[in-house]
């Protein structure tokens, strides 16, 4: 993903910022500096959480603030063994940096994965809450899981690598809040694509906003067009032949004329027909459905993920014959 580099060292900003290596040993452990925000937004003294897998296997970390060494698994059978650490909650809880590798001796790193998917979107991008016994819980790194929210499923329904540039609260041209003041989504990407570009170029970009616009009182429809135009250009600009995605806004009720569904749709698909672009589609997500289950805050808990993933799998399964 996009992932930057400070004293040489990978840093993990972004959910689902990832690093994967083969190592030879039989054990492993990461020297880590954890880097929190202290956010008003995060409970007092929150971290990061990561999720590693060494061979397959799952290993959920809590981290704790400044510079540690975490065993993440010992008794490995002798011989080579392969390692992927991903970023679980998102920069608003705060960043990874990836010191090193305790192990006998670092191999060859893995192939890459053949697809790759880029997500720009808000907290159903990150997963905010998903896992939490909703809807009261307040937000923690400990209920936020990228892997469990719609844009890891949609990423391992394909087996592709994810970038995922997505901040909760934050939309097109304003937050949930209706303030005007601070850093819009598309903003943030446009920043973080200047300052860590990817290695290659997705194969298809997937934008998940605009709930947040349109949940705040009195949206207006000239600024986000123009928002969201300028997202479109951005990302045509820096990938020419990229397939994209147009998700239309989640409503929070699954009500046929609940504004956010209503007025969403009809901004976004107006945004698509208006550009003509061959590479520009749309996936309408349903309704949040109370009755799957709520995460904290009254974000969707994992089976309304499961959901909201299906209609954006197949639109990219029918656009990119995957």
């Amino acid at each position: 993903g996009h992932v930057a580099r400070g004293h040489g060292a990978p840093v993990l900003h972004w959910s689902a910022s990832e690093v994967r290596a083969r190592f030879r040993g039989t054990s492993i452990a990461l020297v880590v500096d954890e880097r929190p925000t202290h956010d008003p937004g995060v409970p007092a003294g929150d971290t990061d959480r990561l999720v590693v897998f060494v061979d397959g296997a799952r290993h959920d970390v809590t981290l704790t603030s400044g510079r540690s060494s975490i065993p993440i698994a010992k008794g490995l059978p002798p011989g080579a063994h392969d390692v992927d650490i991903d970023k679980r909650t998102e920069p608003l809880v705060g960043d990874v940096v990836i010191k090193a590798f305790v192990v006998d001796a670092l191999l060859d790193p893995p192939k890459p994965r053949a697809r790759r998917i880029e997500i720009i979107g808000d907290s159903l991008a990150t997963g905010y809450g998903v896992t939490g016994n909703g809807p009261q819980c307040p937000f923690s790194g400990e209920t936020e899981d990228v892997t469990k929210s719609m844009a890891g499923l949609i990423a391992a329904n394909f087996d592709a690598d994810l970038v995922d540039v997505a901040w909760s609260g934050l939309g097109v041209y304003r937050d949930v809040q209706g303030r005007i003041d601070g850093p819009t989504v598309p903003e943030l990407w446009l920043e973080t694509n200047r300052k860590a570009p990817l290695d290659r170029a997705p194969d298809v970009v997937v934008v998940e906003l605009g709930a947040n616009d349109l949940f705040a009182p009195n949206p207006e429809r000239a600024p986000f067009f123009a928002a969201y135009e300028a997202l479109l250009d951005d990302v045509r600009a820096a990938y020419p032949r990229v397939e994209i995605v147009l998700a239309t806004p989640m409503a929070w009720s699954t009500s046929p004329t609940d504004s956010v569904a209503v007025t969403g749709f009809d901004w976004v698909n107006a945004i698509m027909h208006k550009r003509g672009d061959v590479r520009l589609s749309l996936a309408k997500l349903p309704g949040r459905d109370d009755a799957l289950g709520l995460g904290c805050t009254w974000h969707p808990g994992p089976k309304m993920h499961e959901k909201l993933a299906a209609p954006v799998i197949e639109q990219i399964r029918a656009r990119m014959h995957w």
